[in-house]
């Protein structure tokens, strides 16, 4: 594992919490016995760690969350309004100051903004910070459904 990587990233849980079969010792009766029991794994300096609070920064409007009620986007303001350049501006305003204030771990390198008729469509491109790597962010709004994406 990448030492630099761990200190920038941090460690957490990954959600949905995947619980696994892990094979333990216990000493019972002054005898070792190998017992099954279920655990779930601790991600340490992994980029999915990042990637999961960008795609919960994108998915919560401002003033949704319970107790942070300032984490989120703005995005939701901009999805039935017609399909301008001021438009997409204001989309990547809005992902790049959230961005800015909640995840200090990356730099927002490019958001590119298309619309398909009622689907908007964000590729975010960022960097970890001390890491070269691009990587990218893919999120699709499907109005009619209410559904979102992310890939």
């Amino acid at each position: 594992m990448n030492l630099q990587q761990l200190n920038t990233i941090g460690s957490g849980a990954y959600f949905p919490i995947i619980l696994s079969d892990v094979k333990t010792k216990i000493l019972v009766n002054g005898k070792w016995e190998e017992v099954t029991t279920k655990s779930w794994k601790i991600l340490e300096g992994d980029i999915n760690l990042v990637k999961q609070n960008l795609v919960a920064l994108i998915n919560y409007q401002l003033g949704f969350r319970f107790r942070q009620e300032n984490f989120g986007t703005r995005l939701w303001e901009c999805l039935e309004e017609p399909n301008t350049t001021v438009i997409e501006t204001l989309v990547k305003e809005f992902l790049s100051t959230s961005i800015a204030n909640w995840e200090p771990r990356i730099r927002a390198l490019n958001v590119e903004v298309n619309r398909s008729g009622e689907k908007l469509y964000i590729k975010l491109y960022y960097a970890i910070r001390g890491d070269k790597n691009i990587n990218e962010l893919d999120f699709e709004y499907n109005q009619p459904n209410d559904i979102s994406y992310v890939y």
